[in-house]
């Protein structure tokens, strides 16, 4: 993958432009902090391309290039991607640390067909995903459900959470109403989140601030009353509001 591309600088150089014209602005923090920002990752990005050049030419080399986890690379890209800069090829690279197993490409790109491109410089550049496909709400929910089945607790909490938006946030006149099956699948979701949390801590990719809206969520189905949920109960509902209270940080 490429880093210092025309449209990568160009972007760049618009950072900096808005930081020349917010002198004495508040705003003017943000730009910096973003500008800091981009620099670090295309340094980051540059190091580990070199690296892995390095290590690729060198026959004996203790670590083989096909085991480099790219993880500067995919930042960079995934920034890109959301940027819709240099888009087609960032993209491209994610989709193959994806096919490689690779959790975080699989999240960042659940994101970014579910979220969609953005670019405070160039308004054009959020016509290069539609969001409100089917095929790319589709490909969001295959993403993630990859990353769970690799063991990602994060991507499990983000469909838990979809699921719990389509149960909780349907409005009575839709057509397509949550069925006592969805209930359950987002009751089965939230609990085995916890699970992991509590109990694999060290390998979970959720923070704490996380679970506490995880254990939210669990309450608001508990206490959702529905003549479709089979799991209606203000006693469960009470249990996950109390546990969502407490502080689960490091």
């Amino acid at each position: 993958m490429k880093i210092n591309t025309n449209e990568w600088n160009a972007y760049i150089n618009s950072v900096k432009a808005e930081i020349s014209k917010l002198e004495g602005n508040p705003d003017q923090k943000y730009w910096k902090d973003e500008a800091s920002y981009l620099q670090k990752i295309t340094e980051e990005a540059e190091k580990e391309a070199a690296e892995y050049s390095a290590s690729k030419a060198d026959d004996s080399a203790n670590k083989p290039a096909e085991k480099n986890s790219f993880s500067a690379l995919l930042l960079l890209a995934t920034v890109k991607a959301e940027l819709g800069i240099d888009f087609e090829e960032s993209l491209s690279f994610l989709e193959e640390r994806a096919a490689e197993n690779d959790v975080d490409a699989l999240k960042n790109l659940g994101f970014l067909y579910c979220t969609g491109v953005y670019n405070y410089f160039d308004e054009s550049k959020t016509d290069l995903m539609d969001i409100n496909a089917k095929e790319n709400e589709e490909k969001s929910t295959s993403y993630f459900e990859k990353a769970a089945s690799l063991g990602s607790a994060h991507a499990l909490d983000t469909l838990f959470n979809h699921l719990w938006i389509f149960i909780t946030r349907t409005p009575k006149e839709a057509k397509v109403q949550p069925t006592a099956q969805d209930y359950l699948k987002a009751e089965e979701m939230g609990l085995k989140v916890i699970d992991i949390f509590e109990n694999h801590r060290e390998s979970c990719d959720l923070s704490g601030s996380a679970i506490s809206f995880t254990m939210k969520w669990l309450s608001d189905l508990y206490a959702y009353e529905n003549p479709a949920s089979p799991i209606y109960s203000p006693e469960k509902a009470d249990y996950w509001e109390k546990r969502s209270q407490q502080d689960y940080e490091d």
